[in-house]
């Protein structure tokens, strides 16, 4: 077991000190043990890896793999960066193909697939939030391009707020979560059975749902919830949730510190 963690520990640190310097230089990230076994594991793992690199239209992303064939934001910008030292594009791309289909009133698609090359995003669920570090500490491994960290900057900004938009819905100061996919969690008992999925702005408040047309009630009460929808405890506050806005605010005040604007105190 001691091993197999010493690999990974290796797999996720082993690097040049600049990872766009050793890509221009063709440098590669290496590691070389006596002990075979280990170096067999090292080389069968780096194999392993290059199988979960993946085509998503314009993008090269590395997907989570193990079956999972799409780009997750609980997972992928974090892989990305952590595959960044072995090639910075994938790092990129995965932090960037969530940004770019980010929406125009903020909301971070939860899940990105890919089919016959065509992309779609989905919406429906936040599946986790782990994008804002991941983002900042590749930013140093691009040479801080000052064009890619506004380009975060905005996107972070612009999901805090669309948080404080929709997820506080009793105004009392405590964000909510919505579903059992905002947090990632699949079929998790913490919550009871609440919905997997809720792809509306609006919490899912009985009375809400019981005003809307009788059609559409009716599909979201088959398809979203698996008992009788009065019995569910909607919408719940949320620790999940205020700490998507937390890592936003904290990654936005370092990115401000490191930018020299005025507005490191405000976040």
């Amino acid at each position: 077991m001691k091993n197999i963690l010493f690999i990974i520990a290796i797999l996720i640190f082993t690097s040049p000190i600049n990872a766009q310097e050793a890509s221009e230089n063709n440098q590669p990230v290496c590691f070389i043990i006596t002990d075979s076994r280990l170096q067999d594991l090292y080389n069968h793992a780096i194999e392993k890896s290059k199988q979960n690199l993946a085509r998503f239209g314009k993008y090269k992303v590395l997907v989570e793999g193990a079956g999972y064939n799409n780009v997750w934001l609980e997972t992928q910008p974090m892989g990305g960066y952590m595959y960044g030292k072995r090639d910075p594009e994938i790092a990129r791309n995965n932090i960037e193909i969530f940004i770019d289909y980010q929406r125009s009133d903020g909301r971070f698609p939860g899940m990105i697939s890919c089919e016959n090359g065509s992309l779609k995003a989905h919406y429906g669920w936040f599946q986790g939030f782990y994008l804002a570090e991941p983002a900042f500490e590749s930013w140093f491994l691009f040479g801080k391009d000052k064009k890619f960290i506004r380009k975060v900057y905005d996107s972070l900004q612009a999901f805090d707020d669309y948080l404080w938009r929709t997820r506080d819905s009793n105004k009392n100061g405590c964000l909510e979560i919505w579903c059992l996919g905002d947090a990632g969690e699949d079929n998790s008992v913490r919550l009871g059975k609440i919905p997997q999925c809720w792809p509306f702005d609006n919490p899912p408040l009985w009375n809400k749902i019981e005003s809307m047309p009788a059609n559409k009630r009716k599909e979201i009460i088959q398809n979203l919830f698996q008992d009788s929808i009065k019995t569910y405890l909607l919408p719940v506050e949320s620790m999940d949730i205020m700490s998507y806005s937390y890592t936003c605010r904290d990654i936005l005040a370092k990115i401000a510190h490191e930018s020299g604007n005025d507005r490191e105190i405000f976040w």
